[in-house]
């Protein structure tokens, strides 16, 4: 689990043969740009990610954290322990959203231009799911402009190869990332709006094929965890499946 944890990191701060059923393959450059892959649009992260996930972490909503952690910083961070260009950011209203900014346009921006120069809806969910399996894991990346953050993670992923597969009305891609902390292989799937990201065969077949009944919204610890902390920045919900090889026999 802490390995993916750190694979979830890496990937938002969103975010890995053979596969099964596959009619047929392309290999492409890059990360489309148009993710689509016939993925049914899902209300919430929830009613698309499969069950069974011993954990899930919600990020509710990017902006309000870091407006959170900017009012946060503020009050806690000495600035006689800063160096001299971190003092002079932190001695700003909104440290963290000037420091961010300028890395990500070269100059300070307002926190509402950062989902457009990501490309990610910051201010949707963004949902990581981690199942009992070898690299069981799905990131739930919402889209706000699919060109641009195909750019982004092509960026972070820096692929050496990009296959594509078809699975009846569905496709989805094999991303094979540059040596690093993502694994040694990704699967894409998606609808118009939202990416997800799996890091086994096992969990993107369960994405693609789970029933409606058989999705994270039907596992009533899940639906109730959500429904308890949807307004905090974010959520951990641990199933009880996790705890129990913890337990004395």
């Amino acid at each position: 689990m802490k390995r993916t944890l750190r694979r979830f990191a890496c990937l938002t701060a969103l975010f890995s043969v053979i596969v099964f059923s596959a009619n047929a393959q392309q290999q492409v450059e890059q990360i489309p740009a148009l993710f689509s892959t016939g993925l049914p649009e899902a209300a919430s992260p929830e009613d698309g990610l499969p069950a069974g996930a011993i954990a899930y972490i919600r990020l509710n909503n990017a902006l309000t954290l870091l407006d959170n952690l900017d009012s946060f910083a503020s009050t806690i961070v000495p600035e006689k322990a800063m160096p001299p260009e971190l003092a002079e950011i932190f001695a700003k209203p909104k440290p963290i959203v000037t420091f961010l900014g300028a890395q990500l346009a070269g100059q300070p921006i307002p926190l509402e231009e950062f989902p457009a120069r990501l490309g990610i809806a910051l201010d949707r969910p963004i949902a990581l799911a981690i199942y009992p399996t070898p690299n069981g894991f799905a990131l739930s990346v919402p889209l706000a402009d699919s060109t641009v953050a195909a750019n982004l993670i092509q960026g972070m992923l820096q692929p050496r190869s990009i296959t594509k597969f078809e699975a009846g009305a569905k496709s989805y891609y094999q991303i094979i990332p540059a040596p690093g902390s993502f694994g040694n292989e990704l699967y894409m799937a998606a609808s118009e709006k939202t990416a997800v990201f799996c890091g086994s065969q096992e969990t993107l077949k369960a994405l693609l094929d789970a029933p409606q009944d058989n999705r994270l919204a039907a596992d009533p610890i899940m639906k109730n965890g959500v429904a308890a902390y949807e307004k905090g920045d974010v959520t951990l919900i641990l199933s009880p499946n996790a705890l129990k090889p913890q337990l004395p026999t």
